[in-house]
């Protein structure tokens, strides 16, 4: 999840690859949503650069509109908050 001014927005679906560089706003890890999203990136071999952890998914979001910060989250998740 991108906010809209970000230059991957263009794009519905970015490969974790594309992520390499990208300042990430995660779940703490707490979340079993975060531990799925560490164990993905592990196996993809991405270590991503956590520059936030956050306590709720809305949080999370907000951060990602206020700022050019990007996160991982379910699809279905991403968008039941849309």
């Amino acid at each position: 999840v991108v906010a809209q001014h970000h230059p991957l927005a263009a794009h519905e679906q970015v490969a974790l690859s594309r992520l390499h560089d990208e300042k990430l706003v995660l779940l703490s890890a707490e979340f079993a949503t975060r531990e799925q999203i560490d164990h993905y990136c592990e196996k993809a071999g991405l270590h991503p650069q956590v520059v936030i952890e956050a306590n709720s998914i809305s949080a999370v979001l907000e951060l990602i509109r206020r700022t050019s910060l990007s996160t991982l989250l379910p699809a279905a998740i991403a968008t039941q908050h849309d």
